[in-house]
């Protein structure tokens, strides 16, 4: 009998360990395919973007081109995310694309213009933030210190005639001025296409003057060009950035045209002008 019963215990234990029922032993957790989680952070950057951005411009904007500028600022973007370099756009268009340092001067800017600028963070990675936007509109060099430089398309509408049995108006003709100085507005040197010679209009405040003696419009009695005397007076209405200048693009004015030539009678055309740079 307690043969038996010796044979009973040692059976009943060895049916506990196999199902892993000892008294005082927790199963063990079912095992799994998937690996360890990592305890280092993840290389991806957490997602971010850059804040405080801000764009500012000169209080008065100078017709000097070397002054033209835009000044950007902006805030890194918060950890863990670690900035290797900035990329800029303007109006949809890279500027810059190798920026170091939280600030940036578009020395590109042009007066009177409408910008509006992203900027991005990258890291080492090439991981790149969410941009920071700002807009400016920048302002503009005052009338009187445009430039009266380049080709002008000017139309003639005669105002007032004398002595003349009809004459044309509407008329297209190309005016060149030429600056007598390096920068800034001064007097300037005038010539008109299919017009022999030229003249110098002088400066005062916002207008020009002068008189070119040359052959326009006024023919002899017998068809054949005469000498003439053209007097002129220009003024500007409106400037813009050109090739790197603030020039005038638009101005009204006045010339007046007289003729005399012996044995025929003296010719007088007054005209209004209306000129706009041809580019």
């Amino acid at each position: 009998m307690s043969v038996r019963r010796g044979l009973f215990a040692c059976a009943f234990a060895v049916a506990l360990a196999a199902s892993g029922c000892t008294k005082g032993t927790p199963a063990p957790p079912p095992s799994s395919s998937a690996p360890p989680a990592s305890s280092s952070p993840s290389s991806s950057p957490v997602a971010s973007s850059l804040s405080a951005v801000h764009a500012s411009q000169p209080s008065n904007w100078s017709a000097d081109p070397k002054r033209w500028s835009v000044t950007l600022s902006w805030e890194q973007p918060p950890a863990p995310f670690v900035v290797h370099h900035y990329v800029i756009e303007r109006n949809g268009k890279l500027l810059a694309g190798d920026v170091i340092g939280t600030k940036f001067v578009d020395g590109e800017a042009e007066p009177g213009s409408k910008y509006h600028y992203s900027i991005v963070g990258v890291d080492a990675a090439g991981a790149r933030t969410d941009p920071g936007v700002v807009a400016i509109e920048t302002h503009s060099p005052p009338l009187e210190d445009a430039r009266m430089d380049g080709r002008y398309v000017v139309k003639f509408h005669i105002t007032e005639q004398g002595n003349l049995q009809s004459g044309a108006s509407g008329f297209p003709e190309l005016f060149t001025f030429k600056p007598r100085c390096g920068s800034g507005s001064c007097d300037v040197s005038l010539s008109i296409k299919k017009v022999s010679g030229s003249t110098v209009l002088s400066r005062s405040g916002t207008s020009y003057s002068g008189t070119l003696h040359a052959p326009f419009l006024i023919r002899s009695c017998h068809g054949g060009t005469v000498a003439e005397t053209l007097v002129f007076h220009i003024h500007p209405l409106a400037a813009g950035p050109s090739h790197g200048e603030w020039r005038v693009t638009k101005f009204e004015g006045t010339m007046d045209e007289t003729s005399s030539s012996s044995g025929c009678m003296t010719g007088h055309l007054a005209y209004a002008l209306s000129g706009i740079t041809q580019g």
